[in-house]
């Protein structure tokens, strides 16, 4: 399960979110930067994205299995 997720200057957005276990909604009006999140979960799995900017990054840690991972693409 994703439990956080850090983006550093990837595309207008800068911050953390963390997730709750069960179900978490994500929520907001046009232009709030909805899609920038789901854009950075898949740039973290390895596609290009054009909102790149030098310094950029996607951090994701999971919990699995009682395991814990971190992922982190720059």
């Amino acid at each position: 399960m994703l439990e956080e997720l850090r983006l550093g200057d990837f595309g207008a957005i800068s911050g953390e979110l963390l997730f709750s276990s069960g179900f978490n909604v994500i929520v907001g009006e046009t232009g709030t930067g909805k899609s920038l999140l789901l854009s950075s979960i898949l740039f973290l799995k390895g596609e290009k994205s054009q909102v790149v900017n030098e310094g950029s990054f996607v951090e994701a840690h999971f919990a699995l299995n009682g395991q814990e991972l971190s992922l982190r693409r720059e």
